[in-house]
């Protein structure tokens, strides 16, 4: 209120038009944290006691005071939890705490390309050969240690007899800690059937990023960890019930705990029988946007346990200067613009037949086969070289995309910072890694078609501890490993899952980071970069709401879905005039160079058309 007239500002409104100062008690420690909940430990300081000097007794001396207190409040509860603390918030080390004093065996599983950063940090800690071992075989595991480190794959393994090394570790572990366990999400993977057949007495998921890309990715991970349709986790998975305290006076209002979380919390618009029998697969149109924001975090609060690196209790041991975020948009070459408008024209046509042939069956689009075949189009905007399936034509040149990521990879080297460079297609790697050593830039690819053990030995050897200055990677190095030798990162494409992004970016954020990480995403203007831009944005927000700031995405902001913009492109595309795309690709008389890179070449079975 203000000279007599009364406003009302919604969050968003008050932080764009106000900065605050820092008095008053929400800004006590001068960056606006306060204190809400003491937690666990001081509900009940005897049994805090008791499980701090459990802890001192094994000899743990490496955790810092948060990090102490994070694994005691993890002890207190009788059943599991989601450890989803800050990337560089030291999990690795909390979950080898963890293991050490939980009584009986314990099982630390990790991702295979993992298993030697995870015994770089046992070797940090300190811990005697007597404490752990590497868990590979079932021989391996005859005869087991307080702390037995164990790679997904090899759990999956089976022996001669065709038992899985996971049925041969059954009830004989007590404590499983699950590195990078959003993995979880998917119940019927392998991966997490062979974690759920240890059937250890107490599951713990450590993972930066628990909820990917929906609200319905934290409810598998929830059940796992905290049990389902029971008092304190009500929705059940699976078959089995949301439990609710109507429910004691009848079973008129019983449901399914899947069916009450998809009403509850997610936004989707219309979904097949086979969706809604799970929440997993199926067809569906689904909205990143997480509904009753309040009442999903009154749930998820018990269930998980979040920490971000600029909490007042973890700044001054895990913070680091803040990222310096920017978007490059560069604009096409004429040739590789043919290209792309030709595979464009291809999409469109097959996508407006699919639909018809679709709706004459009473059908709705196959959305796997239109993601599927709309990879040809991702394909022509970012790696026109390497052609894929569906694709008419291939363009040799480097693109306009890949000089400006070249061009700021050696701003960044003249500059004296270590690179990250991340993109899709290991042929895109493998490209920009020939650029930059024939340009005399030491480089190290690491992408899948590599060998797990090679591509880790020249990571370490060759940058982490050696001279190479830029790092190109596919996202298989975007989880899990710690490079805070880096200050810049260059997203040369962007990924459909906000995580994806997330982690990437968090390789650098790591205590002993320094410099303010610069981070540059590569957009080509009007391209398919600009609507996945969006799709991850969305996603980010909808999962800073649930587990963070409880503020994300507006009801009233308009999400545009894919087949609205697939819809919108197609009509573009398809109602171009032969005047108009000459014009779009002669706007200006080229000089010679970019008369050269004009043309492309069609595939064989596109030639005679």
């Amino acid at each position: 209120t203000k000279d007599g007239v009364t406003v009302t500002l919604s969050s968003k409104d008050v932080a764009g038009r106000f900065e605050f100062g820092r008095t008053g008690a929400s800004a006590s420690d001068g960056n606006g944290w306060h204190v809400v909940h003491e937690g666990l430990p001081a509900a009940m300081p005897a049994l805090a006691h008791d499980i701090r000097a459990r802890f001192a007794a094994a000899g743990v001396t490496w955790l810092w005071p948060y990090q102490l207190e994070s694994a005691v409040e993890l002890l207190m509860r009788p059943y599991g939890n989601i450890m989803a603390h800050e990337q560089g918030c030291g999990k690795a080390r909390v979950s080898l705490a963890l293991c050490l004093v939980s009584s009986g065996h314990s099982l630390l599983c990790v991702e295979p390309g993992l298993i030697a950063e995870m015994k770089r940090e046992i070797a940090k800690v300190g811990l005697k050969d007597s404490q752990w071992k590497h868990v590979e075989s079932h021989e391996d595991a005859a005869e087991l240690r307080s702390i037995n480190l164990v790679s997904y794959s090899a759990l999956k393994r089976r022996d001669k007899r065709g038992r899985t090394l996971a049925a041969y570790l059954r009830r004989r572990i007590n404590l499983l800690v699950a590195d990078e366990g959003s993995i979880l999400r998917n119940p019927f993977s392998h991966q997490s059937r062979a974690v759920m057949q240890v059937s250890a007495r107490r599951i713990i998921i450590a993972d930066g990023t628990p909820m990917r890309s929906y609200a319905r990715d934290i409810h598998p991970q929830i059940a796992a960890t905290s049990g389902s349709g029971v008092s304190h986790q009500p929705f059940g998975i699976g078959n089995d019930l949301h439990l609710e305290p109507r429910l004691i006076n009848g079973a008129h209002y019983a449901c399914r705990g899947v069916d009450a979380f998809r009403d509850k919390h997610m936004s989707v618009e219309w979904a097949t029988h086979d969706f809604r029998e799970d929440n997993q697969e199926g067809a569906k149109r689904e909205v990143p946007k997480l509904r009753n924001v309040v009442d999903f975090r009154d749930w998820v609060a018990p269930l998980i346990q979040r920490r971000l690196r600029d909490e007042p209790e973890v700044r001054d041991y895990a913070g680091c200067p803040p990222i310096i975020e920017d978007t490059r948009v560069v604009d096409w070459d004429r040739g590789h613009l043919a290209l792309y408008l030709k595979t464009a024209v291809e999409f469109a046509r097959w996508y407006r037949e699919h639909k018809a042939e679709r709706e004459t069956l009473g059908k709705g689009a196959n959305l796997a086969l239109i993601l599927a075949r709309i990879q040809s189009v991702v394909g022509a905007a970012n790696s026109p070289h390497a052609p894929g399936k569906n694709a008419v034509g291939l363009y040799a040149p480097l693109t306009s995309k890949q000089r400006a990521v070249i061009e700021r990879i050696e701003e960044h080297v003249a500059a004296g910072r270590k690179t990250l460079v991340y993109c899709y297609s290991p042929a895109t790697v493998k490209r920009l890694h020939k650029t930059l050593t024939e340009k005399g830039i030491k480089a190290v690819p690491f992408h899948g078609d590599m060998p797990i053990d090679e591509r880790v030995k020249l990571l370490d050897s060759e940058f982490r501890f050696g001279d190479a200055s830029v790092l190109i990677c596919t996202w298989v190095g975007q989880r899990g490993v710690n490079l805070e030798q880096a200050s810049a990162v260059c997203l040369y494409e962007r990924s459909w899952s906000g995580d994806v992004e997330s982690q990437a970016i968090a390789r650098t954020q790591r205590p002993s980071q320094e410099q303010n990480v610069l981070v540059d995403r590569f957009h080509i203007r009007g391209s398919i970069d600009e609507y996945m831009g969006q799709m991850v944005d969305w996603k980010l927000r909808s999962a800073a709401a649930g587990l963070d700031y409880g503020d994300g995405v507006d009801e009233d902001e308009e999400f545009l879905h894919l087949d609205h913009i697939l819809e919108s492109f197609c009509d573009e595309v398809l109602s171009m005039s032969a005047y108009q795309a000459s014009e779009e690709l002669n706007n200006d008389a080229p000089n010679v160079a970019e008369q050269q890179a004009f043309s492309f070449e069609p595939l064989p079975e596109h030639k005679a058309a």
